[in-house]
């Protein structure tokens, strides 16, 4: 049986991982989360965050249990990813909570130490990334300065700021304080309190520090907040070209794919591959996004790490695509050429229909995020645009498929050892992408 590792102090895990209790009832009614829940408090203070919607897949993941391969060979045993058994849900790891604002609410709310011996505790839920905060509230910001008729120029000068800090607000770049954030609302003629606490609560959450945040210095801001969406969505579509998505590698894989990208520092790499196996956690989590896996057939039969170490990978790949939420689909080279055949691109949606869907695309020149109806893209780079063509590859890759390619792949690896007298020196892995 597979046990979840103890969070370590100052892990992404132990960071992320929080107890938390509901906003009021009028500010849950004002969301549309009607969710029956009862605050707590503990050490007489109170946890508070904005509520978020349970996930619900739109695409039904369907899933048969396959017969195994016996040229997959025995699972590996220095990986601590792999593999998934069918025991790992028996003992569901906790679940990934992002930082969230915290502060103390009336002494009158608190239970006496007597009701809290009967209290139900609420469970702990995933909750979004500060980022996703930040996209929500420059979202309605902008939402309320249109409805009420006025121009970035116009409220810029009513509000004695420079038409920068406007745009810069608008767009997410800065934080806005809740001070600031009063008189907007003011100016917009916004005088609801319910609406005025949503807000201002989503002000506050923004600002609070993402737990990506401590890897910022080992990957551009865009790969920060791709962390920050892959964390918060309900569903995620990927498509690789080149290497095994992110969050299918098994632990050998990534170091070698990683090692060949960001060169010989091996703290970097450490580093890099701890947090690329803290991130597959999410597969196993309660209420896990829906995943869609979709690859190259090259991808497969391209031996990194050596063909012992690719056959350990392919078996992690068939053991992910047998779980509920997952599917697992190869582009076949019979499909021959297709639309975006060179791009790596993740599409990230979410649960709240406020929140818009992401675009993730990664490519040799750095890592972007779009998003929708994003100024100074292109008019095909965009979330639908790419969806469009995510839904026109899954009709040449049927997933029944993905089984018989992935054995295939291995017959060839067996073959290539057998070839080779059993060899399996290192195959270096593509520069062109991470594998994010």
């Amino acid at each position: 049986m597979r046990h979840s590792r103890p969070p370590v102090a100052g892990s992404l895990r132990a960071t992320r991982l929080r107890r938390v209790d509901p906003l009021p009832t009028a500010v849950r009614q004002a969301d549309g989360n009607q969710a029956e829940t009862t605050p707590y408090c503990s050490s007489g203070r109170h946890s508070r965050q904005l509520t978020v919607g349970m996930p619900t897949a739109r695409d039904r993941v369907l899933s048969s249990p396959q017969a195994s391969n016996p040229q997959l060979g025995p699972p590996p045993q220095s990986d601590r990813r792999s593999p998934i058994r069918e025991q790992a849900f028996d003992n569901v790891s906790p679940l990934h909570i992002s930082s969230v604002h915290r502060r103390e609410l009336p002494p009158a709310k608190c239970r006496t130490s007597e009701e809290q011996q009967g209290a139900h505790m609420p469970d702990l839920a995933p909750v979004p990334d500060p980022t996703i905060y930040r996209r929500r509230l420059r979202s309605e910001l902008r939402k309320a300065r249109e409805a009420a008729g006025y121009a970035q120029r116009d409220v810029a000068a009513a509000m004695d700021w420079s038409l920068s800090k406007l745009l810069r607000i608008e767009t997410g770049a800065v934080s806005i304080t809740t001070n600031d954030l009063k008189a907007l609302l003011a100016h917009y003629h916004i005088t609801d309190p319910p609406r005025v606490l949503t807000l201002l609560d989503l002000a506050r959450a923004a600002r609070e520090r993402s737990p990506f945040s401590a890897y910022k210095e080992l990957g551009s801001p865009e790969f920060i907040a791709h962390m920050a969406y892959e964390s918060a969505a309900s569903v995620i579509r990927s498509f690789q070209p080149l290497v095994v998505p992110g969050l299918l590698q098994t632990e050998e894989y990534a170091r070698e794919v990683i090692a060949e990208v960001r060169g010989p520092d091996k703290k970097i790499i450490d580093r890099l591959v701890d947090l690329r196996m803290d991130r597959q956690e999410l597969l196993e989590r309660e209420n896990p996004p829906s995943l869609h896996f979709m690859m190259d057939e090259a991808v497969i039969n391209r031996a990194v790490g050596g063909p012992d170490a690719m056959r350990r990978q392919l078996r992690r790949i068939k053991e992910v695509g047998e779980l509920p939420n997952v599917t697992v689909r190869i582009l076949p080279f019979s499909a021959g050429l297709y639309p975006r055949l060179r791009v790596a691109y993740v599409l990230f949606e979410f649960p709240e229909p406020e929140n818009e869907d992401v675009l993730s695309i990664e490519n040799p020149q750095g890592d972007m995020v779009v998003r929708e109806a994003s100024p100074g893209e292109p008019g095909d780079v965009n979330p639908v645009s790419y969806l469009e063509i995510f839904f026109q590859l899954e009709q040449l890759a049927p997933k029944e498929r993905a089984d018989e390619l992935i054995d295939t792949a291995v017959a060839r690896i067996v073959g290539m050892q057998q070839t080779n007298g059993g060899s399996t020196d290192h195959q270096p892995a593509v520069e062109e992408s991470v594998g994010s």
